[in-house]
């Protein structure tokens, strides 16, 4: 499905509110399915964003994906974002949120960016009013 997503942390940490005025949302297509993780050693629901033109991964894949909220408007989906370091021979993993934005992306960038008056149906990517 082609959704618009906000991701709500960097390396774990949850990213400040004031921020998601300035940050554009990815637009790609959504995917979530089941896949073999070696590392873990087990079966693993996988999300992805892929780019519409090429189908290149635009952000890390979100493991362990859990569905936490689904309204008209928007999915939110929370999981572990796994980053390689192949230079230190690393590998971390971080929590993750992604705010998956359906439809026309326009409205919701316009009431983030106080361009509109808020809505009731659109929201904060965190979800708190």
């Amino acid at each position: 499905m082609l959704v618009q997503i906000h991701c709500l942390r960097e390396r774990g940490r949850p990213l400040p509110k004031h921020l998601f005025a300035f940050k554009k949302a990815l637009a790609g297509w959504l995917t979530v399915h089941e896949e073999r993780d070696n590392l873990l050693n087990r079966h693993t629901r996988i999300a992805r964003l892929r780019s519409p033109e090429n189908s290149s991964e635009l952000i890390p894949a979100l493991r362990d994906v859990q569905l936490v909220e689904l309204t008209r408007e928007r999915l939110i989906l929370s999981g572990i974002e796994r980053q390689e370091d192949i230079v230190l021979n690393k590998i971390e993993d971080f929590a993750q949120t992604w705010v998956c934005w359906l439809g026309e992306r326009q409205e919701h960038s316009k009431d983030m960016e106080g361009n509109k008056e808020p809505s009731t149906k659109t929201r904060d990517p965190a979800g708190t009013g």
